[in-house]
């Protein structure tokens, strides 16, 4: 397989930790998006988390107040505020009613999350932009309570956190504006909900300006390599690019087989930069549809995941392998993610 880069073909960087703006169209969503996905929480997720500011707690009631509700004591309907934590262990949740009682939810950090995303309007019309619904859930053990709460948490109690906004297809902590946490079991049976923002960096410093300088230092931008790559190798070109032309005009990422070289090439700012590999997924010997692995490559503070999905095996007296693939790329505050079309082999 020969494969040669001539036309010029932005990989467009994508800032998505702190804004809702969309810069590119790797964050687009289309007119009727739906999608909903289970997966394990990423760090990137629960960082994300950590940076909300859980702002008001109302009790849920319904016409079946107070009889249905279980777990409280004593029970108030009424709440003044809530606190929460998020540690690598466990998540805490402190709830305050309006007569000065609390009492707080220790919660174990689940190990598996849904993603939920939706175009609500669905419009006829061509839209610039278009503004998803979204969610995050969480399903898992409460751990322990204290408190108003104490008598109500055992080792089968449940949570079930579900944190609301609206956005692109690359969520941010900006995005979420509300949540509901609801607690389930033998003697408890609750739920609270209300508003989350941003945190605050500190009280006494502008959060806007905070991030700007925290992106200025972390902000990169990749792009198509500039070199004259060929031989056996993993390449990849975006998918957008695939569509279009059909044919191996621009090459974005690039991994040597025939050399025995473990890294892989990538244009940052303009320069094709080498990045080393610091883990390997675990490719099967004998690939089928479907089957993927994911490689992780490393420079300069930079942090690459591209993972692989068999889209089309070789044909006879083929040797090349066709992928589906996510790149991701991310230094500190800045997160690039592309979906992209990858080639492996001779």
């Amino acid at each position: 397989m020969k494969l040669r880069t001539s036309a010029i073909l932005n990989f467009l960087a994508i800032f998505v930790f702190l804004t809702s703006e969309i810069f590119a169209c790797a964050c687009c969503a289309e007119r009727g998006h739906y999608s909903i996905n289970v997966s394990k929480p990423s760090e990137f997720v629960f960082n994300t988390i950590s940076e909300l500011e859980f702002r008001s707690a109302n009790l849920f009631t319904n016409a079946g107040y107070p009889d249905n509700i279980r777990g409280i004591n004593p029970l108030e309907e009424a709440y003044s505020s809530v606190e929460a934590s998020f540690d690598k262990g466990s998540w805490k949740f402190t709830f305050k009613n309006s007569s000065g009682n609390a009492g707080t939810l220790t919660l174990a950090r689940p190990d598996s999350m849904v993603s939920y995303m939706v175009d609500l309007e669905a419009s006829d019309e061509p839209k610039p932009m278009v503004s998803i619904y979204k969610e995050w859930r969480f399903k898992y053990r409460a751990i322990n309570a204290s408190g108003i709460f104490k008598n109500g948490v055992d080792r089968d109690t449940e949570y079930f956190l579900v944190l609301r906004g609206k956005g692109n297809l690359c969520t941010n902590a900006g995005d979420f504006d509300s949540y509901r946490l609801e607690i389930s079991g033998k003697n408890a049976e609750y739920s609270f909900f209300g508003k989350v923002t941003e945190a605050s960096t500190s009280a006494n410093s502008n959060p806007a300006n905070t991030i700007q300088e925290k992106n200025a230092n972390d902000k990169f931008v990749l792009g198509k390599l500039n070199g004259d790559y060929s031989g056996c190798s993993c390449s990849l070109q975006t998918y957008l690019e695939s569509k279009r032309s059909g044919k191996w005009k621009t090459i974005n990422f690039y991994q040597d087989l025939g050399s025995g070289e473990t890294g892989a090439y990538l244009n940052v700012d303009g320069k094709d930069e080498k990045f080393k590999l610091i883990s390997k997924g675990k490719r099967a010997e004998t690939e089928k549809i479907g089957d993927t692995h994911t490689d992780v490559y490393q420079h300069d503070g930079i942090t690459v995941t591209v993972t692989y999905t068999v889209k089309k095996l070789p044909c006879e007296g083929c040797e090349g392998t066709d992928y589906d693939v996510v790149l991701s790329a991310s230094r500190g505050y800045y997160l690039v993610k592309e979906r992209a079309y990858g080639s492996c082999g001779c």
